[in-house]
C-alpha cells in the first residue's frame, strides 16, 4: 500500500537510514522497524489491529470505535492490519519489552487500518464439499483474527453453523480435557502460533486420525513434519516449506489433493483386489489337496496341472483386476476406510470363497473317480472355472457383480477371452492332453462344471448383501483430517 502511494522503504529520504527491522513475531503479533533521520529516529509498527490499537495513545472511545471498525471489516472476510508510528523515537527501542509494557517506547500515534481481500479461488467451496462427502474433515488453522477466519471459512464451506472457533489465547487457557472435548467440533483455529499448530496435530495423532498439513511459510515447517503428510505450495511456498514437505503442489491447487486422495484410494483397492483374488484362489487349491489327503483319495491335481492353472489364471487376472476402473464409492462418506491390505474383511471373504472352491472341486473330482485322468480333468477345469467366477467377485468388495458394467474393464474382458482360449486349447489338444494328463470334455461336462463353479459367485453375492446391510447401520467413519 505504501508503494502505491509513493513511499518506498528502499528509498528513504536523504540522510535517513534503517537502523533495525524486527520481523513479524507470532508471540508479539507485530512487525517493528526503526529508522534514523536528521530530524530524529522514526519508529513504525504494523500487525494485529487489536494489539496495535491497544498500544496507541488515543482516547478509550476512539480505541473502541477503531476496534468496532476492525471487527466490521473482519466479518466481511477482509484481512486487516493495524499500523502506528512515533516521531523522535529512542534509538535503543527494545521490542522484547513490548509484550509486557511500554518500556523504551515513545507515545505511538495510531496510523489506521489496512484491509485487503484475499479472495477464495473459484470453485473452492465445491472442492471442500467434495472432500467432506469423501469422509475428509477440513480444518482451517490460521494466524488471522477469529472473525476474519470464521468469515472466510464460512464462504469456503469449512465452517458450518454450530462449529467451534478456537483462538490461540483460548488454547493456552484450556486444560487438556477441555481441549480434547472441544476438538471434535472445532473447524477454525485463529491467531495461532506454530506451537498451537503442533498441539492440534498432536491431539489428532492421539486420536489415530490421518493428518495432511498444508502451508507455505517457514513457520509451518514443524507442523508439516509432524503430520502424516506435509504438503507445501509450489508457487507461493518458501524453499524451507518445500524442503520440509512430503508433497509439493506445483500449481497450489487444493483440488489436486482431492484428486490424489482418490487416485491413492483406487491404487490401494487395486492391490486389495489382487491380494484377495490370489489368496482366496490359492487357499481353495490348498484346501482341496488337504481334503483329498484326509479322505485318502489320490491327488486331485498334479504338479504340471497346478503350474498350468496358475499360468492361465493368476498371471492374467492379477494384472487385469488391478486395472479395474475407479469405484464411485471411493469418494463417498463411510464407503472407504483405510484398512490394512489384509484385514478382517479380506479374511471373511477367504473364509467364504476358499471352502466353496475346495469342496466344489472335490465333488467334481469324486464324481468321476472311476477314471482318474477324467476325474483330474474335472478337478483342474473346475478349479479354473471357479477362478473365472472368483475374478468377477473380486471386482468389488461390496457391490454386486450384476451392478457392474460387464465390459467396463476392457483388460479383464480381454483376460477372460485369453484364459478361456488357452484352457480350451489344453483340453482339446492331444499334445497338451499328454503333457497335463487330462482328457477332452463334452458339452454336458462343461455345463456340470459351470453349474458347480457358479456357487462361488452365489456365495460371495450373499456375503456382499449382508455386508452392505451391516455397513448401512455403522455410524459414519472417523474422517481423515486435512489442515
Amino acid at each position: 500500500f505504501a508503494a502505491k502511494v509513493g513511499v518506498h522503504k528502499d528509498r528513504l529520504p536523504a540522510g535517513a537510514r534503517l537502523v533495525q527491522d524486527w520481523p513479524f513475531d507470532y508471540q508479539r503479533k507485530f512487525h517493528l522497524a526503526l529508522a534514523d533521520a536528521p530530524e530524529g529516529a522514526f519508529l513504525a509498527i504494523t500487525g494485529a489491529p487489536e494489539v496495535i490499537i491497544e498500544r496507541c495513545t488515543i482516547a478509550a472511545s476512539e480505541k473502541e470505535r477503531m476496534l468496532q471498525r476492525f471487527y466490521g471489516l473482519s466479518s466481511e472476510g477482509l484481512r486487516v492490519i493495524g499500523f502506528a508510528f512515533a516521531q523522535n523515537a529512542p534509538r535503543d527501542a527494545d521490542p522484547d519489552h513490548l509484550p509486557t509494557g511500554q518500556a523504551g517506547l515513545p507515545p505511538l500515534a495510531f496510523g489506521g487500518l489496512l484491509a485487503m481481500r484475499d479472495g477464495l479461488r473459484e470453485g473452492i467451496a465445491e472442492l471442500i464439499a467434495r472432500a467432506e462427502s469423501a469422509g475428509l474433515r477440513i480444518i482451517m488453522i490460521t494466524g488471522d483474527h477469529a472473525i476474519t477466519a470464521k468469515a472466510i471459512a464460512a464462504q469456503a464451506g469449512i465452517w458450518h453453523e454450530g462449529d467451534a472457533v478456537i483462538t490461540g489465547d483460548e488454547l493456552d487457557k484450556m486444560s487438556e480435557e477441555e481441549f480434547r472435548a472441544a476438538l471434535p467440533t472445532a473447524t477454525v483455529f485463529a491467531r495461532v502460533t506454530p506451537e498451537h499448530k503442533m498441539k492440534v496435530i498432536g491431539d489428532y495423532r492421539r486420536r489415530k486420525q490421518i493428518i495432511a498439513m498444508t502451508g507455505d511459510g517457514v513457520n509451518d515447517a514443524p507442523s508439516r513434519v509432524a503430520a502424516d503428510l506435509g504438503i507445501a505450495m509450489g508457487k507461493i511456498g518458501t524453499e524451507v516449506a518445500k524442503e520440509a514437505a512430503d508433497l509439493v503442489l506445483l500449481d497450489d491447487n487444493f483440488g489436486d489433493i482431492i484428486t490424489a486422495i482418490e487416485e491413492g484410494r483406487n491404487m490401494r483397492q487395486g492391490l486389495r483386489r489382487t491380494i484377495t483374488y490370489l489368496f482366496s484362489s490359492n487357499f481353495g487349491e490348498i484346501l482341496l489337496i488337504v481334503i483329498a489327503l484326509l479322505a485318502k483319495f489320490p491327488l486331485p491335481v498334479l504338479a504340471a496341472q497346478l503350474i498350468w492353472m496358475n499360468v492361465v489364471t493368476d498371471t492374467f487376472f492379477d494384472i487385469s483386476l488391478s486395472l479395474e476402473p475407479k469405484d464411485p464409492s471411493l469418494m463417498r462418506r463411510g464407503m472407504f476406510k483405510a484398512r490394512a491390505l489384509f484385514d478382517r474383511l479380506t479374511a471373511a471373504r477367504l473364509a467364504v470363497v476358499a471352502p466353496v472352491i475346495a469342496l466344489g472341486s472335490f465333488w467334481l473330482f469324486h464324481d468321476q473317480i472311476a477314471d482318474l485322468d477324467r476325474a483330474r480333468t474335472f478337478a483342474l477345469t473346475g478349479l479354473i472355472v471357479f477362478q473365472w467366477f472368483n475374478a468377477m467377485n473380486c471386482r468389488s468388495e461390496t457391490r454386486s457383480v450384476f451392478s457392474l458394467h460387464p465390459f467396463s474393464n476392457r483388460f479383464l474382458t480381454a483376460t477372460f477371452a485369453i484364459v478361456i482360449a488357452l484352457h480350451l486349447f489344453a483340453v482339446y489338444s492331444p499334445f497338451m492332453n499328454d503333457i497335463l494328463r487330462i482328457a477332452p470334455l463334452s458339452l454336458a461336462d462343461w455345463f456340470e462344471i459351470a453349474a458347480v463353479a457358479v456357487t462361488v459367485l452365489v456365495a460371495e453375492e450373499i456375503r456382499k448383501f449382508f455386508y452392505r446391510r451391516t455397513l448401512a447401520r455403522i455410524p459414519k467413519l472417523e474422517p481423515a483430517v486435512v489442515h
